[in-house]
């Protein structure tokens, strides 16, 4: 069996990943809480932590969480800085989410029962098309 290593942007990928899902789901945290939820260390934390406050993706809510004696801002989930399109299946939808899973727009999509691939594409397309439209 041949060992397999992560490389170290598909660390720094991974562990990028942990920490935005950590504080979505326990969000407001601080920066010590992540640390000693997740095997991380406190430089990797911080590093991750700069790179999605960097990117908007994370923001720091001004509230305190408790910590002892000191008392530090909050960090949570910038649930608008991204925006995605996304197509349901068993209702036909396609929709723009945004990074907090709400859904902005919505359209339904009508298939004919004999539907090609390249049918199914130019419905899909045309209806994130019309969506882009609204959004605008």
């Amino acid at each position: 069996m041949k060992n397999s290593f992560l490389s170290h942007a598909d660390s720094a990928i991974l562990n990028r990943n942990k920490v935005l899902h950590y504080i979505r789901s326990n969000g407001p945290v601080s920066r010590t809480d992540i640390w000693k939820a997740m095997d991380m260390s406190r430089a990797s934390v911080t590093q991750v932590i700069r790179q999605l406050l960097g990117q908007c993706l994370v923001i720091e809510n001004g509230k305190s969480v408790s910590l002892g004696k000191r008392s530090l801002k909050g960090l949570m989930l910038n649930g608008e800085a991204k925006r995605f399109f996304a197509f349901d299946w068993s209702s036909q939808l396609v929709c723009l989410v945004n990074l907090g899973g709400q859904i902005l727009l919505s359209k339904k999509l009508y298939f004919p029962v004999n539907c090609t691939p390249a049918g199914f594409a130019r419905i899909v397309v045309t209806g994130l098309n019309e969506i882009g439209k609204e959004e605008t």
